[in-house]
């Protein structure tokens, strides 16, 4: 009979606690904890949209300057930085600055695409005047290039070096240029958000 008893006070004293730990939860939940989980749902949204920023970047025209300074010769490589220079101006990439709170000289978006259209003009030149140092101009006027043929080993990698440097320099964010500041408060707040929430339920939970 004791144990009967025992057995359900335990029963009533296991129900009150869940019930109790389920008001708590409601109540973490509808206060820091809500707060928490908007803010890192928030943040999670805005880091998968600026990939699908960057991804959408390459596949509609970025890509281009990437098969270029992997192409195997000048013509080819012509061909393809010339598609990456319409992708710029066909998506005003050409005037601007991608920073968000203060414009920094690197994220200049006209120096780039200058930057860029220096490297048609350098594509333009005949192949024994490809290279700049006075080692290269030796090792490339010897050749009998003509614009179509494949590039020496060396060639190769002093050209497909130089376009490589170029579009690597572009200015970060111009995949969500020219909304930079809003992508800048946007992660920020859900940031801060996460941070000062999850502090608050440390505290009030220890």
């Amino acid at each position: 009979m004791v144990n009967n008893c025992t057995q359900i006070e335990m029963k009533k004293f296991f129900k009150v606690l869940f019930f109790v730990g389920c008001l708590s939860l409601v109540f973490w939940l509808t206060t820091q904890g809500l707060f928490f989980l908007a803010g890192l749902t928030s943040l999670v949204i805005w880091g998968l949209v600026r990939i699908k920023k960057d991804l959408d970047l390459r596949a509609l025209g970025a890509e281009n300057f990437i098969l270029a300074y992997n192409a195997n010769t000048i013509a080819l490589a012509k061909e393809y930085w010339e598609k990456g220079i319409k992708f710029l101006e066909d998506n005003n990439l050409t005037t601007g600055n991608t920073g968000a709170f203060w414009k920094t000289p690197e994220d200049d978006l006209e120096f780039f695409y200058k930057n860029v259209v220096e490297m048609r003009n350098y594509l333009n030149t005949p192949p024994d005047t490809l290279s700049d140092s006075s080692f290269d101009q030796k090792i490339v006027s010897g050749s009998t290039l003509s614009k179509g043929d494949p590039l020496t080993v060396f060639d190769r990698k002093t050209l497909s070096a130089r376009l490589k440097k170029t579009w690597k320099n572009a200015p970060e964010g111009i995949e969500i240029y020219p909304n930079n500041c809003i992508y800048a408060i946007w992660g920020w707040i859900s940031g801060l958000v996460c941070i000062v929430f999850a502090i608050l339920w440390f505290i009030s939970t220890f």
